[in-house]
């Protein structure tokens, strides 16, 4: 499958961080916190923003906690 992941929109991104995550615990504008896998984790992208593949599998692989598997069925 190789190393390289899709880049997305950041509102698609948010859709499967709070399918994962929940909803924010606390938003101020486009800063959004969430609670992680370890601890909060902070996503700061406007919705329409295209989003690159290694930010996608950061945040769903080290912060939502994602195995990078499951993350990439994910978007």
């Amino acid at each position: 499958m190789g190393d390289s992941w899709p880049s997305v929109r950041a509102s698609d991104l948010i859709r499967v961080i709070e399918r994962h995550c929940g909803p924010p615990i606390r938003q101020r504008g486009s800063h959004r916190r969430y609670k992680g896998k370890d601890d909060e984790f902070t996503f700061a992208y406007h919705d329409g923003v295209e989003i690159t593949g290694n930010m996608v599998r950061r945040v769903l692989v080290n912060d939502v906690g994602l195995t990078p598997q499951n993350a990439r069925r994910e978007v």
